[in-house]
C-alpha cells in the first residue's frame, strides 16, 4: 500500500499531520514530492541528497527561482519527481529554490 504523507521532520522522525491512502493510478500521475536542504551533492553524477533520499537532476527539468549552477549544500529545495524504475532515486521534473 503506498501513502501520502504530510508533516513536520523532529529529529530525524517524520511526525505525520495528514495520512492518505494512494492508488497507483494516484502514483503515477503525482510523481514525488520533496522538500528540504540538500545535504550532499554529485555534480558530475548529477545527484544531490535530499532527506537521505538520490534526487538525479540528469534529465529535463524546470529550475524556479535559481538555475543548475545553484545547486549546492545547504540549499533548501521542492522537487517534484517520478521513481527511477529500479526504485532507487526520485527523476527530478522541477527543481524549486527556497530562501
Amino acid at each position: 500500500m503506498r501513502v501520502a504523507v504530510e508533516g513536520t521532520a523532529n529529529a530525524g522522525v517524520l511526525v505525520a499531520s495528514t495520512v492518505r491512502i494512494k492508488t497507483e493510478t494516484d502514483v503515477e500521475s503525482e510523481g514525488f514530492e520533496l522538500d528540504g536542504t540538500i545535504s550532499s551533492i554529485d555534480t558530475t553524477g548529477s545527484t544531490f541528497v535530499l532527506r537521505g533520499v538520490t534526487v538525479d537532476y540528469s534529465g529535463s527539468v524546470t529550475f524556479r527561482d535559481g538555475t543548475i549552477t545553484d545547486l549546492a549544500v545547504g540549499k533548501r529545495v521542492d522537487v517534484d519527481g517520478t521513481l527511477s524504475t529500479d526504485g532507487t532515486r526520485v527523476l527530478a521534473t522541477r527543481i524549486r529554490f527556497r530562501t
